[in-house]
C-alpha cells in the first residue's frame, strides 16, 4: 500500500533510450525497441511494467507464505502479455504463473495468490483496467 508520494525522473539520452531514476535513487536504462528489431540497451517500458507487476504481486505471495509459516524455498513469477492486436502496441491479456518451491500447502499458495490479486498490488489495478489478468501457480517440493 502506498502511503506517501512516490516519484521518478526520466531523462532522454538519445534515439529511443532514456534513463529512469527512482525517487529513492536507483537508475535503470530503458529503451523502446527500434522498428528494425535491433535490441535496445535495456528493457522496454512494457517489459518494465511486467517486471514491476511480477515483483509487486510476488512480494505479497512470498510475504503471506512466510508469515503463515510455510517453508518457502523459492518463488519465480513468469509474466507474459499478449498484444491487443497486430496493429497496436497495447497490452491485451496478462498471465502470471507463480512457480513456488518448498514444503508449502497448495491451499495457502492459492490464498496468497488471491490476496496478491485482491487490491494489494496497485500495479495490478492499473494494468487490469485494460487487460484481463490471469493468475496460476505450480508447486515444486
Amino acid at each position: 500500500m502506498i502511503t506517501t508520494a512516490i516519484s521518478a525522473t526520466v531523462t532522454w539520452k538519445d534515439g529511443n533510450r532514456f534513463t529512469g531514476r527512482s525517487g529513492s535513487g536507483y537508475e535503470i536504462d530503458v529503451e523502446e525497441p527500434s522498428r528494425t528489431g535491433v535490441p535496445g540497451a535495456g528493457p522496454s517500458p512494457a517489459e518494465l511494467a511486467l517486471i514491476a507487476l511480477g515483483t509487486c504481486t510476488g512480494v505479497v505471495v512470498a510475504g503471506v507464505l512466510v508469515q503463515s509459516g510455510e517453508q518457502l524455498r523459492g518463488l519465480q513469477i513468469e509474466v507474459e502479455a499478449t498484444p491487443l492486436d497486430t496493429n497496436s502496441r497495447g497490452i491485451g491479456d496478462i498471465r502470471l504463473l507463480y512457480r513456488v518451491a518448498g514444503d508449502v500447502s497448495g491451499e495457502k499458495v492459492e490464498r496468497a495468490v488471491d490476496l496478491s490479486s485482491d487490491a494489494l498490488c496497485i500495479l495490478k489495478d492499473m494494468l487490469g483496467a485494460k487487460a484481463e489478468i490471469r493468475q496460476e501457480f505450480e508447486i515444486k517440493n
